[in-house]
């Protein structure tokens, strides 16, 4: 983790191993502390896991001893396996890993704010967000290797290559031709124009964005759990941008999990309501999502003014995936150089825009 940016790059890993506190050591006060602490496990567990990433980042560097111990509880804590074990069996977890490399698919939502929280919704769904461009290699993937059981809008049983093709014929026959290539969100006036969104088609009737074609529920293997596939006209972020409140702008990739709003999100326990010009869901199912995240323990900044007051909701200022405002977890990654550079998402920019009837607006262009 930067130490510069506090809990930028949160994985403790990366901090410079501790060697004293001062010329003088530590104090015999401070020594007997942490002896007690390390000698009790538990003890010592049930503290870190209610401090957030930033505040291990700090624990962390108060002595080798605990920066050891940060690492150990850090790699326990933050792994994927315990978020995707109740929806994919654990045999298919690498393969799913490799999925996402591949692919480009994205973990958000619930799942992914329980990653950064180490939370647990029992009632929360998986949900997987993908370009157009390959979707079918993920929902066969779902339903021939994993055995999910894929549903059509009905929520019936339905082979997701009967789906898939239907959208395909539709598709052509309006003219629709999704996008085939990378494409990246911008602030207007960086690169290339605006693309006028199309009113998504959704199977779900809690999605409904300009910029999603469908989205197809699969039942898991385990214990019937549903997994959503949202598909992306043309990029991820786009739909990841819309959501009604950024409690829920997290995202976990191969390489990288990030809180675009981490402080706010993780620490103070705030979420911002973003209006949903890019959104066609009726006003009590935002407010309904919205309640759901209150009922977990965030609040919803109330006005306008207060918005203003807290720095990372400042408007017209430039944001990328990856910044110095985001928190970002690094994830292992078996093929050191899956990305030669960087993580392809973190080319994605935007930037919250004024306010409307007292809600900021999020300005992004394709």
């Amino acid at each position: 983790m930067s130490a510069k940016n506090g809990a930028h790059n949160a994985k403790p890993e990366h901090i410079s191993r501790p060697t004293s506190a001062s010329h003088d050591g530590p104090s015999e006060g401070f020594l007997d502390f942490t002896r007690c602490m390390l000698w009790d496990d538990i003890i010592h567990a049930t503290v870190m896991r209610q401090l957030s990433l930033n505040a291990l980042r700090w624990y962390s560097l108060t002595c080798k001893a605990i920066y050891g111990e940060v690492q150990i509880f850090y790699q326990r804590s933050y792994s994927l396996n315990p978020i995707l074990e109740p929806f994919i069996p654990l045999e298919h977890i690498p393969a799913f890993r490799r999925l996402q490399g591949e692919s480009g698919l994205v973990i958000s939502g619930s799942a992914a704010l329980q990653f950064f929280t180490r939370a647990t919704y029992p009632e929360s769904d998986l949900d997987l967000y993908v370009e157009y461009a390959h979707v079918f290699e993920v929902g066969k993937w779902l339903e021939w290797d994993v055995g999910c059981i894929a549903l059509n809008h009905h929520g019936e049983p339905q082979p997701f290559y009967q789906t898939y093709f239907h959208w395909i014929a539709s598709d052509a026959q309006h003219r629709r031709i999704p996008c085939q290539r990378p494409c990246y969100t911008a602030l207007p006036g960086s690169r290339g124009n605006a693309v006028p969104g199309d009113l998504a088609h959704s199977t779900q009737g809690n999605y409904s964005f300009k910029g999603i074609r469908a989205v197809v529920s699969f039942l898991s293997p385990v214990h019937s759990r549903k997994i959503q596939l949202i598909i992306c006209r043309r990029n991820v972020m786009e739909v990841i941008l819309g959501f009604h409140s950024t409690v829920v702008m997290n995202l976990i990739t191969v390489s990288h999990a990030y809180s675009l709003y981490g402080k706010e999100t993780l620490e103070r326990k705030i979420s911002l309501p973003v209006d949903s010009a890019r959104s066609d869901l009726a006003i009590g199912n935002l407010e309904a999502a919205k309640s759901k995240y209150v009922a977990r323990g965030w609040t919803m900044i109330p006005t306008q003014a207060e918005a203003l007051r807290r720095k990372a909701f400042e408007g017209w200022t430039a944001r990328h995936v990856g910044d110095s405002k985001c928190w970002v977890v690094n994830l292992p990654v078996k093929r050191a150089d899956l990305f030669k550079t960087t993580d392809p998402l973190r080319k994605n920019e935007w930037a919250l825009l004024g306010y409307k009837f007292g809600m900021p607006m999020i300005m992004l262009q394709l």
